[in-house]
Protein backbone atom coordinates (compact mmCIF):
# COMPACT_ATOMS: atom_id res chain seq x y z
CA UNK A 1 0.00 0.00 0.00
CA UNK A 2 2.68 2.75 0.83
CA UNK A 3 4.08 1.79 -2.78
CA UNK A 4 1.11 2.68 -4.27
CA UNK A 5 0.71 6.11 -1.94
CA UNK A 6 -2.59 4.87 -0.42
CA UNK A 7 -3.58 6.77 2.51
CA UNK A 8 -7.12 4.74 3.49
CA UNK A 9 -7.93 1.11 3.01
CA UNK A 10 -10.74 -0.97 3.44
CA UNK A 11 -10.44 -4.52 3.78
CA UNK A 12 -13.89 -6.92 4.09
CA UNK A 13 -13.60 -10.62 5.46
CA UNK A 14 -10.60 -9.87 7.52
CA UNK A 15 -11.50 -13.36 9.62
CA UNK A 16 -9.73 -11.85 12.49
CA UNK A 17 -11.29 -11.99 16.03
CA UNK A 18 -11.03 -8.84 18.73
CA UNK A 19 -8.01 -9.51 20.17
CA UNK A 20 -5.81 -10.91 17.29
CA UNK A 21 -6.96 -7.50 15.97
CA UNK A 22 -5.18 -5.16 18.77
CA UNK A 23 -2.40 -7.25 17.82
CA UNK A 24 -2.11 -6.63 13.94
CA UNK A 25 0.33 -4.48 12.48
CA UNK A 26 0.65 -3.04 9.16
CA UNK A 27 4.40 -0.53 8.46
CA UNK A 28 3.06 2.57 8.14
CA UNK A 29 -0.23 2.00 8.83
CA UNK A 30 -2.88 1.51 11.72
CA UNK A 31 -6.26 0.40 12.49
CA UNK A 32 -8.59 3.28 12.63
CA UNK A 33 -12.04 1.07 13.72
CA UNK A 34 -13.00 -2.14 12.92
CA UNK A 35 -15.85 -4.79 13.41
CA UNK A 36 -15.15 -8.41 14.46
CA UNK A 37 -17.61 -11.38 14.50
CA UNK A 38 -18.64 -13.27 17.95
CA UNK A 39 -20.89 -15.97 17.34
CA UNK A 40 -19.40 -16.72 14.02
CA UNK A 41 -16.26 -17.42 12.07
CA UNK A 42 -15.07 -14.99 9.35
CA UNK A 43 -16.28 -12.28 7.96
CA UNK A 44 -15.57 -8.71 9.62
CA UNK A 45 -14.60 -5.10 8.24
CA UNK A 46 -11.77 -3.09 9.45
CA UNK A 47 -10.53 0.49 7.71
CA UNK A 48 -6.35 0.94 7.71
CA UNK A 49 -5.34 4.61 7.84
CA UNK A 50 -1.53 5.99 7.52
CA UNK A 51 0.14 7.04 10.66
CA UNK A 52 0.39 10.39 10.26
CA UNK A 53 -3.62 10.85 9.76
CA UNK A 54 -5.83 11.43 12.46
CA UNK A 55 -9.61 10.23 12.55
CA UNK A 56 -12.08 9.70 14.80
CA UNK A 57 -14.26 6.60 15.41
CA UNK A 58 -18.21 6.64 14.87
CA UNK A 59 -18.78 4.07 17.06
CA UNK A 60 -22.64 4.70 16.62
CA UNK A 61 -22.79 2.74 12.87
CA UNK A 62 -20.37 -0.01 14.53
CA UNK A 63 -22.70 -0.66 17.49
CA UNK A 64 -25.81 -1.12 15.14
CA UNK A 65 -23.89 -4.05 13.10
CA UNK A 66 -25.56 -7.78 12.95
CA UNK A 67 -22.67 -10.37 12.52
CA UNK A 68 -23.38 -12.05 8.63
CA UNK A 69 -26.41 -9.30 8.04
CA UNK A 70 -24.96 -6.14 8.22
CA UNK A 71 -21.06 -5.65 9.41
CA UNK A 72 -20.23 -1.76 9.74
CA UNK A 73 -17.32 0.44 10.77
CA UNK A 74 -16.93 4.41 10.08
CA UNK A 75 -14.39 6.86 10.19
CA UNK A 76 -14.20 10.68 10.39
CA UNK A 77 -10.91 11.79 8.88
CA UNK A 78 -10.05 14.82 11.11
CA UNK A 79 -8.02 17.14 8.11
CA UNK A 80 -10.62 17.36 5.45
CA UNK A 81 -13.82 16.17 7.49
CA UNK A 82 -14.62 13.26 5.19
CA UNK A 83 -16.47 10.16 6.51
CA UNK A 84 -15.42 6.67 5.37
CA UNK A 85 -17.81 3.81 5.53
CA UNK A 86 -17.51 0.20 5.25
CA UNK A 87 -19.98 -2.10 5.09
CA UNK A 88 -20.30 -5.90 4.25
CA UNK A 89 -23.19 -8.56 4.07
CA UNK A 90 -22.31 -12.39 3.89
CA UNK A 91 -23.98 -13.82 0.79
CA UNK A 92 -26.33 -15.78 3.44
CA UNK A 93 -27.31 -12.90 5.38
CA UNK A 94 -30.40 -10.82 4.89
CA UNK A 95 -30.69 -7.92 2.12
CA UNK A 96 -33.38 -6.15 4.35
CA UNK A 97 -31.53 -5.85 7.42
CA UNK A 98 -28.43 -5.18 5.37
CA UNK A 99 -30.04 -2.37 3.64
CA UNK A 100 -31.95 -0.74 6.93
CA UNK A 101 -28.68 -0.82 8.50
CA UNK A 102 -26.60 1.16 5.77
CA UNK A 103 -30.03 3.95 5.98
CA UNK A 104 -29.37 4.10 9.54
CA UNK A 105 -25.87 4.40 9.46
CA UNK A 106 -26.06 7.36 6.20
CA UNK A 107 -28.59 8.92 8.93
CA UNK A 108 -26.19 8.76 11.67
CA UNK A 109 -23.32 10.02 9.55
CA UNK A 110 -26.06 12.74 8.25
CA UNK A 111 -27.13 14.19 12.10
CA UNK A 112 -23.20 13.97 13.17
CA UNK A 113 -21.65 16.07 10.81
CA UNK A 114 -24.37 17.44 8.20
CA UNK A 115 -23.72 21.10 7.79
CA UNK A 116 -27.34 21.63 6.18
CA UNK A 117 -30.06 23.03 8.88
CA UNK A 118 -32.98 20.54 9.46
CA UNK A 119 -34.78 23.67 7.77
CA UNK A 120 -33.25 23.29 4.54
CA UNK A 121 -33.33 19.47 4.37
CA UNK A 122 -37.10 19.39 4.97
CA UNK A 123 -36.98 22.39 2.20
CA UNK A 124 -34.98 20.23 -0.43
CA UNK A 125 -36.97 16.95 0.47
CA UNK A 126 -40.12 18.71 -0.18
CA UNK A 127 -38.86 19.89 -3.50
CA UNK A 128 -37.43 16.61 -4.56
CA UNK A 129 -40.99 14.95 -3.99
CA UNK A 130 -42.13 17.64 -6.97
CA UNK A 131 -39.44 16.55 -9.21
CA UNK A 132 -37.86 19.93 -8.92
CA UNK A 133 -34.15 21.06 -8.13
CA UNK A 134 -32.69 23.92 -7.29
CA UNK A 135 -31.16 25.44 -10.46
CA UNK A 136 -28.88 28.09 -8.16
CA UNK A 137 -25.92 26.79 -6.08
CA UNK A 138 -23.54 29.91 -6.13
CA UNK A 139 -23.41 32.30 -3.21
CA UNK A 140 -26.39 34.54 -3.21
CA UNK A 141 -25.43 36.84 0.02
CA UNK A 142 -21.54 37.77 0.08
CA UNK A 143 -19.82 39.93 3.21
CA UNK A 144 -16.41 40.24 3.95
CA UNK A 145 -16.66 36.69 6.53
CA UNK A 146 -19.17 34.53 5.06
CA UNK A 147 -20.95 33.01 1.77
CA UNK A 148 -23.69 32.11 1.63
CA UNK A 149 -26.41 30.51 -1.05
CA UNK A 150 -29.78 32.44 0.67
CA UNK A 151 -31.95 32.37 -2.14
CA UNK A 152 -32.71 30.22 -5.47
CA UNK A 153 -35.58 29.68 -7.89
CA UNK A 154 -36.48 26.38 -8.11
CA UNK A 155 -37.68 24.16 -11.61
CA UNK A 156 -37.26 21.03 -13.57
CA UNK A 157 -34.11 19.55 -14.97
CA UNK A 158 -34.13 20.37 -18.50
CA UNK A 159 -32.28 22.28 -21.63
CA UNK A 160 -35.15 25.21 -22.21
CA UNK A 161 -33.85 27.75 -19.76
CA UNK A 162 -30.79 28.84 -18.72
CA UNK A 163 -29.35 30.88 -15.02
CA UNK A 164 -26.77 33.35 -14.26
CA UNK A 165 -26.44 35.26 -10.89
CA UNK A 166 -26.22 39.01 -11.37
CA UNK A 167 -24.92 42.18 -8.81
CA UNK A 168 -26.55 45.35 -9.38
CA UNK A 169 -25.47 46.48 -5.82
CA UNK A 170 -29.31 47.01 -5.33
CA UNK A 171 -29.20 45.09 -1.70
CA UNK A 172 -27.24 42.87 -0.08
CA UNK A 173 -28.18 39.91 -2.10
CA UNK A 174 -27.28 39.34 -5.86
CA UNK A 175 -29.84 38.77 -7.89
CA UNK A 176 -30.44 35.45 -9.84
CA UNK A 177 -31.06 35.86 -13.70
CA UNK A 178 -33.69 32.77 -15.31
CA UNK A 179 -34.58 33.05 -19.19
CA UNK A 180 -36.42 30.75 -20.52
CA UNK A 181 -36.89 30.02 -24.31
CA UNK A 182 -40.23 30.84 -25.82
CA UNK A 183 -40.44 28.31 -28.92
CA UNK A 184 -40.72 25.04 -26.88
CA UNK A 185 -41.79 22.35 -28.91
CA UNK A 186 -43.06 18.99 -27.52
CA UNK A 187 -41.84 16.01 -29.88
CA UNK A 188 -44.26 15.00 -31.83
CA UNK A 189 -45.96 11.48 -31.50
CA UNK A 190 -46.24 9.03 -34.35
CA UNK A 191 -49.67 8.44 -35.12
CA UNK A 192 -50.84 4.99 -34.30
CA UNK A 193 -53.22 2.82 -36.28
CA UNK A 194 -55.39 1.34 -33.55
CA UNK A 195 -57.57 -1.89 -35.13
CA UNK A 196 -60.76 -2.69 -33.69
CA UNK A 197 -63.44 -5.56 -34.00
CA UNK A 198 -66.19 -4.51 -36.83
CA UNK A 199 -69.00 -5.76 -34.44
CA UNK A 200 -71.62 -5.65 -37.26
CA UNK A 201 -74.92 -8.00 -37.17
CA UNK A 202 -73.61 -9.88 -40.28
CA UNK A 203 -70.18 -10.47 -38.58
CA UNK A 204 -71.87 -11.84 -35.55
CA UNK A 205 -73.55 -14.14 -37.81
CA UNK A 206 -70.58 -15.21 -39.86
CA UNK A 207 -68.42 -15.78 -36.73
CA UNK A 208 -71.48 -18.30 -35.04
CA UNK A 209 -71.10 -20.02 -38.87
CA UNK A 210 -67.73 -20.58 -38.85
CA UNK A 211 -67.71 -21.69 -34.97
CA UNK A 212 -70.44 -24.38 -36.38
CA UNK A 213 -68.22 -25.43 -39.03
CA UNK A 214 -65.48 -26.61 -36.81
CA UNK A 215 -64.62 -30.44 -35.67
CA UNK A 216 -64.54 -29.77 -31.65
CA UNK A 217 -64.11 -33.49 -31.13
CA UNK A 218 -60.38 -33.40 -30.65
CA UNK A 219 -60.79 -31.33 -27.66
CA UNK A 220 -63.81 -33.15 -26.35
CA UNK A 221 -61.60 -36.09 -26.08
CA UNK A 222 -58.57 -34.16 -23.72
CA UNK A 223 -58.46 -35.27 -20.23
CA UNK A 224 -56.91 -32.75 -18.76
CA UNK A 225 -57.53 -28.88 -18.70
CA UNK A 226 -53.90 -27.65 -20.43
CA UNK A 227 -53.68 -29.72 -23.70
CA UNK A 228 -57.72 -29.37 -23.78
CA UNK A 229 -57.45 -25.21 -23.73
CA UNK A 230 -54.16 -25.80 -25.96
CA UNK A 231 -56.41 -27.82 -28.80
CA UNK A 232 -59.11 -25.08 -28.20
CA UNK A 233 -57.00 -22.39 -28.48
CA UNK A 234 -55.69 -24.14 -31.76
CA UNK A 235 -59.31 -24.40 -33.19
CA UNK A 236 -59.68 -20.12 -32.20
CA UNK A 237 -57.31 -19.24 -33.80
CA UNK A 238 -57.69 -21.08 -37.10
CA UNK A 239 -60.77 -18.87 -37.73
CA UNK A 240 -58.10 -16.19 -38.33
CA UNK A 241 -56.70 -18.05 -41.52
CA UNK A 242 -59.98 -18.01 -43.30
CA UNK A 243 -59.07 -16.78 -46.97
CA UNK A 244 -59.79 -12.81 -47.68
CA UNK A 245 -62.21 -14.43 -50.87
CA UNK A 246 -64.10 -16.87 -48.64
CA UNK A 247 -64.70 -13.81 -46.74
CA UNK A 248 -65.80 -11.54 -49.18
CA UNK A 249 -68.03 -14.84 -50.75
CA UNK A 250 -69.92 -15.70 -47.46
CA UNK A 251 -70.28 -11.28 -46.76
CA UNK A 252 -72.15 -11.36 -49.64
CA UNK A 253 -73.59 -14.36 -48.89
CA UNK A 254 -75.21 -13.35 -45.34
CA UNK A 255 -76.44 -9.89 -46.89
CA UNK A 256 -78.39 -11.77 -49.19
CA UNK A 257 -79.99 -13.55 -46.44
CA UNK A 258 -80.63 -10.75 -44.08
CA UNK A 259 -81.81 -8.71 -47.11
CA UNK A 260 -84.13 -11.66 -47.74
CA UNK A 261 -85.27 -11.58 -44.55
CA UNK A 262 -85.86 -7.98 -44.18
CA UNK A 263 -88.46 -7.94 -46.92
CA UNK A 264 -90.02 -11.41 -46.08
CA UNK A 265 -91.13 -9.23 -42.64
Amino acid sequence: MMQHNIDIAIVNEHWLSANRMTALKFSGYKVSNHFCRCRYIHGGVLILIKDNLRATEITQITEISEEKNSELTAIRIDSNKSVILAAYRSPSGNLNIFLEALNDALDIISQLYSYDSSEKRALAELQETFGLQPQFSESSRVTKTTATCNDTIFGEENKYYTCTTLNWFMSDHQKQLMVVENNIQEPKSKKQRIKVRNIRKENIYRFKSYLSELDWSHLLCQKHAPAAYAAFHSLWMSLTYISLKKIKLFNHKVTNLINAGIRKN
